[in-house]
């Protein structure tokens, strides 16, 4: 709570207006948390997706080394 303070005594300058100012602020910091963790997911499926292609490509490369011969 103690960090919360500050952003309080700030939000209070804003006179009738600061809660709906914090609202903002608020749904801004919720969204940029998820955007952030989002990101992080669809970068773990990109790495995830190169592996599974590497993986494909070895089997196929196999798969053509034992029908040429």
């Amino acid at each position: 709570m103690e960090s919360l303070k500050p952003l309080m005594d700030a939000l209070t300058g804003f006179g009738a207006s600061g809660p709906l100012i914090g609202m903002i602020v608020w749904l801004f910091w919720q969204e940029r948390t998820e955007r952030k963790e989002l990101s992080a997911k669809v970068l773990d499926m990109n790495s995830k997706m190169i592996e599974a292609e590497q993986e494909m490509a070895q089997a196929l490369n196999a798969l053509a080394g034992k029908l040429g011969k």
